[in-house]
């Protein structure tokens, strides 16, 4: 019994180090002429996050997946839809970000600022 001991603290200590990292995203909508919405969706690797909201003034659907972590950098696929009056944004990407680093989606009528954490 005391030969096990040591193989089963070492399988827990791998598989400890092995947990995914997590990374906070802050989301904001902006509208031209118009308050932005903000969000925050938490997400680990290879896993993915979304946010659907609907206020007086339009409605948000984003969705953003987190993809091969390597050291400070992380792929993010971003799908965002936007509806306001009558006008709708639609719109993905796929950029390599590091962490405490931005990306910014144009639609025309408003941007999407991704600041992960």
């Amino acid at each position: 019994m005391l030969k096990l001991t040591p193989v089963l603290l070492a399988l827990l200590a791998t598989t400890a180090s092995a947990a995914p990292a997590t990374y906070q995203l802050a989301l904001s909508v902006r509208p031209d002429g118009k308050a932005a919405r903000d969000y925050t969706v938490k997400v680990t690797d290879r896993t993915c996050g979304s946010v659907k909201a609907r206020t007086s003034v339009g409605e948000d659907e984003i969705r953003v997946c987190a993809d091969s972590p390597e050291g400070n950098h992380v792929t993010l696929h971003v799908e965002w839809v936007m509806r306001a009056d009558k006008s709708e944004v639609n719109t993905s990407s796929t950029a390599v970000v590091d962490r405490g680093g931005k990306l910014e989606l144009a639609g025309g009528i408003a941007k999407l600022q991704v600041a992960i954490q």
